[in-house]
């Protein structure tokens, strides 16, 4: 090869490493994903809407919002649908009464469509009756399902009799509505609360004998053991005076067979009183199922047939003319 034809070579290789190495032009790039995607509730005395941000994304000229529903019926969650396209970093979102929305969005130019950034939930009024008012917040801003909410829509119970037996079921969002807020494993923990107060770490069972007379702070807390995210729930409890026309128990030799139960259990006590209520409660304080009983001296026993009760913890309650009693019971399948 002549020494003109090596130099044209020479040439010519250099020119295409350097356009190799030179940054394509902004219009040839794809944008990246939105990052930070918040959501917050707008209120005019009560809630009118999402409002949604998000950071700009580099090179995008335009962001497309897509939105998700949760079927409450078949408790599953719709497919993504674009909901606007817009140029802005932000969009409001009128209240959708009785639903419940999840959203994330993507960056656009004249080269494609980014990937979706993370997502937010948000909840609406569809929640009524499952969430208490208080706690609507919380599960509207939350990206994770950390948000501790009241199972079944019940507060906790504040106060408690001397003597029995105190129950409170911690849920969160991801508990609610399962998997609709992503969340990781949670744990739960008691911060603060009497002495012999207990949290099931997994279950979010909350239990304690009231041994003592006085009001008490309680708060518990949940944590995503994943992101680290946690949430706490803080209420004052009161423990009374046993209520009674004496100082005798109410109830004698109460007991409990079988103990987790099944099918059948059968309930022994010894009453002051004819007259005798019997209550079956969930956690929450709920009331499943009631009877009036008649009692005699001696021994009395009570068949219940928990046939129609779903697996889980509850309490069982009696109360008569002198005082009230309150048994743990699990009911196993």
């Amino acid at each position: 090869m002549t020494k003109p034809i090596k130099i044209i070579y020479g040439m010519l290789a250099s020119m295409i490493i350097s356009l190799c190495s030179v940054d394509l032009p902004a219009q040839f790039l794809i944008p990246e994903a939105p990052a930070n995607l918040t959501m917050t509730m707008v209120w005019q005395e009560t809630p009118t809407g999402h409002q949604l941000e998000w950071e700009a994304s580099e090179h995008a000229s335009s962001y497309a919002v897509y939105t998700r529903s949760w079927d409450f019926e078949n408790q599953s969650a719709s497919e993504w649908t674009l909901l606007e396209k817009t140029t802005a970093t932000g969009l409001f979102i009128e209240l959708d009464v009785n639903e419940l929305h999840a959203y994330r969005v993507t960056a656009s130019n004249d080269q494609g469509e980014s990937e979706a950034g993370t997502a937010v939930a948000g909840a609406m009024t569809a929640i009524g009756p499952r969430i208490a008012d208080e706690d609507l917040v919380e599960l509207m801003a939350s990206r994770k399902g950390t948000g501790l909410v009241n199972a079944n829509g019940k507060k906790p119970a504040e106060r408690v009799q001397l003597g029995e037996v105190y129950h409170y079921q911690a849920m969160t969002a991801a508990d609610l509505l399962p998997g609709w807020l992503p969340a990781g494993e949670i744990v739960y923990s008691l911060l603060q609360g009497p002495v012999g107060m207990s949290i099931d770490a997994a279950s979010g069972v909350l239990s304690w004998t009231a041994d003592v007379v006085g009001s008490f702070t309680v708060e518990i807390a949940a944590e995503d053991q994943g992101s680290q995210v946690r949430s706490t729930k803080t209420w004052t409890l009161e423990s009374l005076g046993t209520v009674g026309v004496s100082d005798e128990p109410a109830f004698l030799d109460t007991t409990l067979f079988p103990n987790p139960a099944s099918d059948l259990l059968t309930l022994r006590f010894h009453s002051r009183s004819a007259a005798v209520e019997l209550r079956l409660l969930s956690l929450d304080a709920a009331l499943l199922y009631s009877t009036s009983l008649r009692t005699s001296s001696g021994v009395n026993s009570h068949s219940i047939d928990l046939s129609g009760f779903a697996a889980g913890s509850y309490m069982l309650q009696l109360s008569n003319d002198a005082g009230t009693a309150t048994l743990p019971l699990s009911i196993s399948r």
